[in-house]
C-alpha cells in the first residue's frame, strides 16, 4: 500500500519506537518539521494515547486542521 501511495505523489513517513534506531513519533515530527502546505497534510496514529496527544498538540501548532488527524482511539 505504501509503495503505491508514494507513487502518487504522497509523502510517507513510518516511525518505529522498537528496533535499531528507534524514536518516538513525536520527537521525529519535532527533528523533521517537512510541512510545506498543512491544508495538505493528513494524519494517521496508531499507538498509545500520549504519543497521540503529542503529536496532535504539534501539528496544530503547525496549522494542521483537527479534522486532518486520525487516531485508534
Amino acid at each position: 500500500c505504501i509503495p503505491e501511495w508514494k507513487s502518487l505523489g504522497v509523502d510517507v513517513v513510518q516511525v518505529f519506537s522498537d528496533g535499531e534506531g528507534g524514536k518516538y513519533v513525536q520527537d521525529a515530527f519535532a527533528a523533521d518539521k517537512r510541512l510545506a502546505d498543512p491544508s495538505k497534510v493528513g494524519v494517521l496514529l496508531c499507538g498509545q494515547k500520549p504519543m497521540a496527544e503529542a503529536v496532535k498538540a504539534l501539528m496544530a501548532e503547525a496549522g494542521v486542521d483537527a479534522g486532518a488527524i486520525l487516531t485508534n482511539f
